[in-house]
């Protein structure tokens, strides 16, 4: 089971490297920085291009809230896949389930934006992966006109689950039946 306890301590860089060439070592070929947030790891960037430097795919899963253009230009040549989380095409919704501050919808839609720029400007070919948990307050969404306009290749879509001391309150408001699913 994943744990969600707190951890204010981050590796160190060289700590965080070793580890990196220690899984390639041992027949590791995919790595996935993912979080929490990974964009908030200082030494991300670094991890990002050692990685592909010992020929791993790399992909990430962000809330895509700090993915601004630069930093699309200075990673995105070492990555094969970005991951971008959005529950809901609503932003009442999004806020409502602690996704963001009312903006998350524009944050998502500027960084596929600017993922799919890269692409073309630059003769790459960075898959756009889109991340969503159903719940009863999404589940009747229609993403289909997002995902074509925003040259979506993947899209994993996962049903709330209960995750006992986390979402307790909240799952209750939020589970929805295989059916909905």
């Amino acid at each position: 089971m994943v744990g969600f306890e707190r951890d204010e301590e981050q590796l160190s860089k060289e700590k965080g490297l070793d580890l990196i060439k220690k899984l390639h070592d041992f027949g590791m070929y995919k790595i996935n920085f993912a979080g929490g947030e990974p964009l908030l790891n200082k030494h991300l960037s670094d991890y990002i291009k050692y990685s592909k430097s010992l020929g791993l795919k790399v992909s990430i899963i962000s809330n895509a809230a700090k993915m601004t253009n630069s930093w699309i230009i200075a990673n995105c040549p070492h990555i094969d896949q970005v991951g971008i989380s959005c529950d809901s095409l609503n932003d009442d919704i999004q806020k409502s389930i602690g996704r963001g501050f009312g903006n998350h919808v524009d944050i998502t839609r500027r960084a596929l934006t600017r993922i799919n720029k890269f692409n073309e400007d630059f003769g790459m070919k960075v898959n756009v992966k889109l991340n969503t948990v159903v719940m009863r307050q999404n589940y009747q969404e229609d993403w289909s006109d997002f995902l074509l306009e925003h040259g979506v290749k993947r899209w994993k879509v996962f049903k709330i689950l209960l995750i006992k001391g986390e979402n307790d309150e909240f799952y209750n408001e939020s589970s929805i039946t295989d059916e909905q699913f």
